[in-house]
């Protein structure tokens, strides 16, 4: 004899829906949790200062411009698993996440923690591990002090906080101005101290307008797309 299906049974009760998580195999979580796709927020802007610098008619170092190139994906990725993270514990990500205008779409890097098949720590402890490689790449130019220790501080500050308490930028809605500002004209201002100290303050206002809808542009772009 039939009877109403419980949620004891495995089986969503009539005139309820489930919705879906994807599940992130152990693997592949640690790369969603990267959010590789938005990469380009972080490398374009640079790219663009080293084609200024270059255009100029400055002297730049190569290997510096490909450590600028590095430290922005390395702070990007940090970030990224930073913010995946807090918005787990914080309660902001849970299994209703996808519960918007359609409850079936469940962005894959949130799903990393809410589907359970990923432990916080592991997350917690990658994102600290970027942050730690991204000071360690530069460490040398670090040591010395002065702009670029502060410039590198501010940016990595507003990156850490955007959902680390006790600031969460985002969750007070300065969210999108904190990554604005750490990823368009700190992390130019840092690419420019990088390759070429000396020419910083006379590349700096010509940098400083095109980072800015750079920057825009490419916090638009790559969001994931939501099919």
């Amino acid at each position: 004899v039939g009877r109403r299906p419980s949620p004891e049974d495995g089986s969503p009760a009539k005139g309820t829906r489930r919705c879906p998580q994807p599940q992130a195999r152990m693997g592949n979580a640690y790369v969603l949790a990267l959010r590789p796709w938005s990469f380009p927020a972080a490398t374009v802007p640079v790219l663009l200062t080293l084609a200024i610098v270059h255009r100029s008619g400055e002297s730049w170092s190569r290997l510096e411009g490909a450590r600028a190139v590095l430290l922005g994906i390395l702070v990007q990725a940090a970030a990224n698993v930073n913010n995946t993270y807090w918005d787990f514990v914080q309660g902001v990500d849970t299994p209703s996440v996808g519960g918007g205008a359609d409850p079936a779409v469940v962005m894959p890097h949130k799903a990393v923690l809410v589907d359970g098949s990923t432990k916080p720590r592991p997350i917690l402890l990658l994102g600290l591990s970027l942050y730690a490689l991204s000071a360690l790449l530069i460490h040398d130019r670090l040591f010395e002090g002065g702009e670029i220790l502060s410039t590198y501080v501010a940016g990595m500050s507003l990156a850490f906080f955007y959902t680390a308490p006790p600031l969460k930028l985002k969750y007070y809605a300065l969210g999108d101005m904190a990554i604005f500002v750490a990823f368009g004209p700190l992390l130019c201002y840092c690419a420019i101290l990088l390759v070429n100290a000396d020419a910083a303050h006379r590349l700096w206002p010509q940098v400083m307008g095109s980072s800015i809808p750079c920057a825009c542009i490419c916090g638009v772009s790559t969001l994931p797309r939501v099919p």
